[in-house]
């Protein structure tokens, strides 16, 4: 699982967007469909062969959870801290973005650590209550392939709602 988080200087929270692994339209883009869906509001699902962040994805985090927050605030004032990942800084990602009118600072390599507030204030804090989660969730073990994605997806969702506006702002 790959959870990309978001934040903004005035302490909102983006959805989380969750990439499960799985061949394209698998079992879990059908759990997604299903008229009972069992996964938690307040994210955003995707899936991927390797569960990571892709060009594709990319573009679906910019649709669904990037411009709904930009949105609902003065877009033309947005501006987007990224890392030097390399989907982040390719050029369809790249004019997306310009084309959205949403700026973009990039954080030079290795110093992600160093300058970018997701990183330094709320990724730390973040892991810290999955770790405990999972720790607590003993029966992990005993689940489906199709319960834990579903018990891992309440659990970040629990967990992003755990990090304060407070937090965020500092």
């Amino acid at each position: 699982v790959t959870v990309s988080l978001a934040i903004a200087s005035n302490g909102t929270e983006l959805k989380p967007f969750v990439i499960f692994k799985e061949t394209s339209n698998g079992r879990v883009s059908r759990e997604f469909a299903r008229q009972m869906n069992p996964y938690p509001d307040g994210l955003v699902y995707g899936t991927t062969t390797n569960a990571w962040m892709t060009n594709a994805m990319m573009e679906r985090w910019i649709d669904d959870v990037l411009l709904p927050f930009a949105d609902s605030i003065d877009r033309n004032n947005t501006c987007l801290v990224l890392d030097s990942f390399q989907v982040h800084t390719n050029e369809a990602t790249r004019y997306r973005l310009s084309s959205e009118r949403i700026s973009v600072i990039y954080i030079p390599g290795g110093l992600t650590g160093e300058l970018q507030p997701l990183d330094v204030g709320i990724n730390g804090p973040f892991k810290h209550y999955l770790r405990q989660n999972f720790i607590e969730q003993v029966e992990l073990g005993r689940l489906t392939a199709s319960e834990k994605r579903i018990s891992s997806a309440h659990t970040i969702h629990r967990c992003w709602e755990s990090i304060n506006r407070d937090s965020i702002i500092n």
